[in-house]
Protein backbone atom coordinates (compact mmCIF):
# COMPACT_ATOMS: atom_id res chain seq x y z
CA UNK A 1 0.00 0.00 0.00
CA UNK A 2 1.73 3.23 -1.06
CA UNK A 3 2.31 6.79 1.23
CA UNK A 4 -1.50 7.47 1.66
CA UNK A 5 -0.06 11.08 1.61
CA UNK A 6 1.15 10.85 -2.12
CA UNK A 7 -2.00 9.47 -4.07
CA UNK A 8 -4.02 12.30 -4.30
CA UNK A 9 -1.06 14.20 -5.52
CA UNK A 10 0.04 11.75 -8.19
CA UNK A 11 -3.53 11.91 -9.29
CA UNK A 12 -3.17 15.55 -9.36
CA UNK A 13 -0.36 15.43 -11.05
CA UNK A 14 -1.58 12.91 -13.70
CA UNK A 15 -4.44 15.24 -15.12
CA UNK A 16 -2.49 18.14 -15.13
CA UNK A 17 0.11 16.51 -17.33
CA UNK A 18 -2.95 15.17 -19.55
CA UNK A 19 -4.15 18.57 -19.58
CA UNK A 20 -0.87 20.37 -20.77
CA UNK A 21 -0.84 17.21 -23.41
CA UNK A 22 -4.09 18.37 -24.47
CA UNK A 23 -3.23 21.63 -25.31
CA UNK A 24 -3.36 22.61 -29.19
CA UNK A 25 0.37 22.97 -30.90
CA UNK A 26 -1.32 25.51 -32.88
CA UNK A 27 -3.23 28.58 -32.27
CA UNK A 28 -6.06 31.14 -33.16
CA UNK A 29 -4.94 34.01 -34.30
CA UNK A 30 -5.74 37.43 -33.12
CA UNK A 31 -6.62 37.78 -29.08
CA UNK A 32 -7.63 34.51 -29.02
CA UNK A 33 -3.90 33.55 -29.05
CA UNK A 34 -3.14 35.22 -26.25
CA UNK A 35 -5.58 33.76 -24.30
CA UNK A 36 -4.42 30.01 -25.78
CA UNK A 37 -0.81 30.98 -24.60
CA UNK A 38 -1.65 32.09 -21.40
CA UNK A 39 -3.71 28.94 -20.48
CA UNK A 40 -0.99 26.28 -21.76
CA UNK A 41 2.25 28.44 -19.81
CA UNK A 42 -0.40 28.19 -16.66
CA UNK A 43 -0.79 24.53 -17.32
CA UNK A 44 2.89 24.32 -17.82
CA UNK A 45 3.52 26.21 -14.31
CA UNK A 46 1.04 23.58 -12.77
CA UNK A 47 2.73 20.14 -14.07
CA UNK A 48 6.27 21.73 -12.64
CA UNK A 49 4.42 23.02 -9.10
CA UNK A 50 2.94 19.55 -8.84
CA UNK A 51 5.66 17.80 -9.90
CA UNK A 52 8.25 19.53 -6.90
CA UNK A 53 5.54 19.31 -4.29
CA UNK A 54 5.40 15.61 -5.11
CA UNK A 55 9.30 15.48 -5.18
CA UNK A 56 9.53 17.82 -1.78
CA UNK A 57 7.40 14.92 -0.11
CA UNK A 58 8.83 12.08 -1.08
CA UNK A 59 12.30 13.18 -0.19
CA UNK A 60 10.62 14.57 3.40
CA UNK A 61 9.14 10.62 3.90
CA UNK A 62 12.55 9.51 2.88
CA UNK A 63 14.40 11.51 5.48
CA UNK A 64 12.23 10.89 8.08
CA UNK A 65 12.21 7.01 7.11
CA UNK A 66 15.83 6.97 7.65
CA UNK A 67 15.91 8.88 11.20
CA UNK A 68 13.68 6.19 12.27
CA UNK A 69 16.27 3.46 10.80
CA UNK A 70 18.70 5.37 12.61
CA UNK A 71 16.46 5.19 16.04
CA UNK A 72 16.17 1.69 15.78
CA UNK A 73 19.40 0.87 15.41
CA UNK A 74 20.76 3.36 18.06
CA UNK A 75 18.41 2.00 20.55
CA UNK A 76 18.53 -1.91 19.68
CA UNK A 77 14.93 -1.89 18.98
CA UNK A 78 13.56 -5.17 18.07
CA UNK A 79 11.62 -5.79 14.33
CA UNK A 80 8.50 -7.19 16.23
CA UNK A 81 8.39 -4.18 19.13
CA UNK A 82 8.85 -2.02 15.96
CA UNK A 83 6.40 -3.16 13.27
CA UNK A 84 3.86 -3.15 16.87
CA UNK A 85 5.04 0.27 17.49
CA UNK A 86 3.98 1.19 13.57
CA UNK A 87 0.68 -0.92 13.54
CA UNK A 88 -0.13 0.87 17.23
CA UNK A 89 0.16 4.34 15.43
CA UNK A 90 -1.81 4.13 12.13
CA UNK A 91 -4.33 2.13 14.04
CA UNK A 92 -3.28 -1.47 12.55
CA UNK A 93 -3.16 0.15 8.86
CA UNK A 94 0.20 -1.68 8.25
CA UNK A 95 2.96 -2.24 10.28
CA UNK A 96 5.70 -0.97 7.95
CA UNK A 97 6.88 2.90 7.76
CA UNK A 98 7.11 2.66 3.56
CA UNK A 99 3.37 2.95 4.18
CA UNK A 100 3.12 5.54 6.56
CA UNK A 101 1.61 9.39 5.79
CA UNK A 102 3.97 11.92 6.78
CA UNK A 103 2.06 13.05 9.81
CA UNK A 104 2.81 9.12 11.28
CA UNK A 105 6.27 9.15 10.48
CA UNK A 106 6.47 11.84 12.55
CA UNK A 107 4.77 10.52 15.22
CA UNK A 108 6.56 7.45 15.17
CA UNK A 109 10.03 9.21 15.18
CA UNK A 110 8.34 11.42 18.07
CA UNK A 111 8.42 8.32 20.49
CA UNK A 112 11.85 7.40 19.37
CA UNK A 113 13.16 10.48 20.92
CA UNK A 114 10.75 10.44 23.98
CA UNK A 115 12.16 6.49 24.21
CA UNK A 116 16.39 8.73 24.38
CA UNK A 117 17.20 8.51 20.17
CA UNK A 118 18.98 12.49 19.45
CA UNK A 119 18.69 13.69 15.93
CA UNK A 120 22.27 14.53 14.86
CA UNK A 121 22.63 18.13 13.46
CA UNK A 122 22.62 17.89 9.54
CA UNK A 123 25.63 17.85 7.87
CA UNK A 124 26.25 20.75 5.63
CA UNK A 125 24.67 21.26 2.02
CA UNK A 126 27.28 20.97 -0.08
CA UNK A 127 27.92 23.53 -2.42
CA UNK A 128 25.84 23.27 -5.97
CA UNK A 129 28.22 22.02 -8.51
CA UNK A 130 29.29 24.39 -11.70
CA UNK A 131 28.16 23.94 -14.88
CA UNK A 132 30.20 22.29 -17.29
CA UNK A 133 32.51 24.08 -19.68
CA UNK A 134 30.12 22.16 -22.84
CA UNK A 135 27.14 23.09 -21.06
CA UNK A 136 27.87 26.48 -20.63
CA UNK A 137 29.26 27.26 -24.05
CA UNK A 138 26.14 25.42 -25.89
CA UNK A 139 23.73 27.42 -24.04
CA UNK A 140 24.07 31.45 -24.28
CA UNK A 141 21.12 32.58 -21.03
CA UNK A 142 23.68 30.05 -18.57
CA UNK A 143 26.83 31.99 -20.20
CA UNK A 144 24.90 34.85 -19.15
CA UNK A 145 23.89 33.65 -15.90
CA UNK A 146 28.16 32.60 -15.24
CA UNK A 147 28.65 36.24 -16.16
CA UNK A 148 26.30 37.39 -13.87
CA UNK A 149 28.18 35.74 -11.22
CA UNK A 150 31.04 36.39 -11.98
CA UNK A 151 31.08 39.83 -11.71
CA UNK A 152 28.70 40.10 -8.46
CA UNK A 153 31.84 37.32 -7.46
CA UNK A 154 29.04 34.94 -6.88
CA UNK A 155 29.15 31.00 -6.68
CA UNK A 156 27.22 28.95 -8.54
CA UNK A 157 25.09 27.98 -4.98
CA UNK A 158 23.54 31.32 -4.92
CA UNK A 159 21.76 31.17 -8.43
CA UNK A 160 20.71 27.73 -7.22
CA UNK A 161 19.12 28.70 -4.29
CA UNK A 162 17.01 31.67 -6.38
CA UNK A 163 16.61 28.86 -8.62
CA UNK A 164 14.87 26.57 -5.42
CA UNK A 165 13.05 29.75 -4.54
CA UNK A 166 11.67 29.94 -8.55
CA UNK A 167 10.38 26.48 -8.38
CA UNK A 168 8.69 27.07 -4.02
CA UNK A 169 11.14 24.30 -2.70
CA UNK A 170 11.41 25.14 0.80
CA UNK A 171 13.95 22.00 1.28
CA UNK A 172 17.55 23.12 0.82
CA UNK A 173 18.52 19.26 0.12
CA UNK A 174 16.06 19.02 -3.02
CA UNK A 175 18.54 20.38 -5.38
CA UNK A 176 17.71 21.97 -8.77
CA UNK A 177 21.34 21.68 -10.54
CA UNK A 178 21.40 24.98 -13.03
CA UNK A 179 22.18 22.36 -15.72
CA UNK A 180 18.42 21.67 -16.04
CA UNK A 181 16.86 25.19 -16.05
CA UNK A 182 14.45 26.26 -18.58
CA UNK A 183 14.45 29.27 -20.82
CA UNK A 184 11.95 30.42 -18.78
CA UNK A 185 13.25 30.06 -15.61
CA UNK A 186 16.87 31.09 -17.14
CA UNK A 187 15.45 34.31 -17.96
CA UNK A 188 14.27 34.51 -14.74
CA UNK A 189 17.13 34.05 -12.96
CA UNK A 190 19.23 36.59 -15.37
CA UNK A 191 16.55 39.12 -14.25
CA UNK A 192 16.74 38.87 -10.58
CA UNK A 193 21.02 38.84 -10.90
CA UNK A 194 20.58 41.63 -13.12
CA UNK A 195 18.61 43.46 -10.53
CA UNK A 196 21.10 43.05 -8.04
CA UNK A 197 23.91 43.97 -9.69
CA UNK A 198 21.62 47.36 -10.59
CA UNK A 199 20.79 47.30 -6.85
CA UNK A 200 24.54 47.20 -5.33
CA UNK A 201 25.59 49.56 -8.14
CA UNK A 202 22.96 52.30 -6.87
CA UNK A 203 24.13 52.01 -3.23
CA UNK A 204 28.16 52.07 -4.13
CA UNK A 205 27.23 55.24 -5.93
CA UNK A 206 25.02 56.88 -3.18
Amino acid sequence: MPNPDLAPLVRALQAAERDAQARPDEHADGAAYYDERRAIDDAARRVQTLRVRLAEMEASGKSLRQKIGIARRQLGTPDDSHAHRVARITGARTQSTTDCTLSELRAILAEYQAAGFQVKPPKRVASAAAPSAEQIAGNGLLAKVQALLADQKLPWSYAEAILRRQRGISDRRVRCPLRTLTAQEARALIAALANRQARQTREGAA
